[in-house]
């Protein structure tokens, strides 16, 4: 069930006040009806107005008020306003009538109760329960009659909360068809000469009806009273013949007493033949036993032998499947080897180019070391034609010219000695690495 929201308090003056009707937030001043426990006017654009415990308060959780309370509060104000209520004329089969009060009161002292609401009618008083979880008692309704008050009771246990607030016009509808009950009726006054005449109006219509119905009843008992001597007479005559019919009934149980003892001669008879069918019957029943064991233990064995036949044929689809598997790898491993073959012929073209490469700086060599040569034997002899025309000082100077060219030159030699050893160890790392693939020169 939703929770239903509350929508009436009590102000600083103990008086019950609408949510609508008192300003909004802790300004209001307002106390639960249930707990007495502050509340505040929750008063927004969009939700409807009620009242709520202040926050983090224990009465938040603690209080006592229940919808019913609110219920009970809004069919008072409801009848306040209205001054009007449709109300059972009468106790016996009453009828409905809208009765439109001069005044109605709440809750003020009637002797020694205090009922809900009191309406004025002509002067006279009507008092007004109204029930939504608590009826009057025994003690209550005792009370009302000695004082010879007129009280109805109201009951409004059967009504239900359409929204998250309970509505003034649902209470007016339901106030309209709810269960209504006469707990007291005064035997003076306008409201109760009106009750008193429509009761002994039907209690007229009541006893001309039972007259009517009691003529009936006595014509139906004389006419009930005849047929019952008929049958009387009837069954009087029945049951001589029923007499003559149990003394037939005797004499035919005689003859049928000796027909059963023969019938207990054939009954043996049958027995014994029973019994003999029965024996067979058993004697077929092991004979069907040892056959259907032997069915049983021939069929055991053609399911072995099913079985077996069933795991030759797993064996074989599974040889199938490693034969295409072996398949799969041999197509693998021979896709490998040509991968490895092309990267091999890749390697083995790469060392032939380095390889040429190799001889033409090799040659490159040769040739430069050729013509250092030439230039060594054109420079010795140009130093002996020197030594010839110059001096002893031309001749000194030349040779520290020489030897300082010489000098250089032999540090260009080494240099490309250096290179030329350099390119047999690159050469004699290729014959290492790719000696066994290719051979190399």
């Amino acid at each position: 069930m939703a929770r239903i929201l509350m929508t009436r308090a009590l102000d600083d003056s103990g008086h019950i006040v609408d949510v609508k009707d008192v300003v909004s937030g802790k300004a209001c001043n307002c106390t639960c009806i249930g707990c007495q426990g502050a509340v505040w006017a929750m008063k927004g654009p969009i939700k409807a107005h009620y009242f709520a415990h202040e926050p983090n308060s224990i009465e938040q959780n603690s209080c006592t008020w229940k919808p019913e309370t609110e219920i009970h509060i809004l069919a008072k104000e409801v009848l306040a306003t209205d001054r009007q209520l449709l109300l059972p004329i009468g106790t016996i089969n009453p009828i409905h009538k809208n009765i439109a009060f001069d005044e109605m009161v709440c809750e003020v002292y009637e002797g020694r109760v205090i009922p809900d609401v009191i309406g004025f009618i002509e002067g006279e008083k009507v008092l007004i329960e109204i029930a939504v979880t608590h009826f009057c008692g025994r003690g209550k309704i005792k009370e009302l009659k000695k004082v010879n008050a007129t009280c109805v009771e109201l009951d409004l246990s059967g009504f239900r909360v359409k929204g998250e607030t309970i509505s003034k016009e649902d209470i007016r509808g339901y106030l309209k068809r709810c269960p209504k009950k006469w707990l007291s009726v005064s035997p003076v006054g306008n409201f109760s000469e009106m009750m008193h005449t429509h009761n002994r109006r039907e209690l007229i219509v009541l006893q001309s009806e039972y007259s009517s119905l009691s003529k009936k009843h006595q014509s139906d008992i004389n006419r009930l009273s005849e047929e019952y001597n008929a049958v009387k007479t009837t069954y009087q005559s029945e049951l001589s013949n029923l007499q003559r019919v149990i003394e037939q009934a005797r004499h035919s149980e005689n003859n049928a007493s000796s027909i059963l003892k023969k019938w207990d001669e054939i009954i043996r008879d049958k027995n014994i033949s029973i019994s003999k069918a029965e024996e067979s019957i058993i004697i077929l029943q092991d004979r069907y036993r040892t056959l259907e064991a032997e069915f049983k233990s021939r069929l055991y064995h053609i399911q072995d032998e099913i079985d077996r036949k069933q795991d030759l044929l797993d064996e074989l689809i599974k040889l199938d499947e490693l034969k295409l598997e072996f398949h799969t790898q041999v197509d693998d491993i021979t896709r490998t080897i040509k991968s490895k073959e092309a990267r091999l012929d890749a390697g083995e073209v790469e060392v032939r180019r380095r390889s040429a490469s190799l001889d033409l700086i090799q040659k490159n060599l040769n040739d430069s070391f050729t013509s250092l040569q030439e230039r060594e034997s054109a420079l010795t002899e140009r130093s002996k034609d020197l030594a010839s025309i110059v001096e002893i000082k031309s001749r000194e100077q030349a040779k520290v010219m020489f030897e300082q060219l010489l000098k250089e030159r032999s540090k260009d030699i080494k240099n490309l000695e250096e290179k030329k050893n350099k390119v047999i160890r690159d050469i004699d790392d290729l014959r290492r690495k790719y000696g066994s693939f290719i051979k190399i020169p």
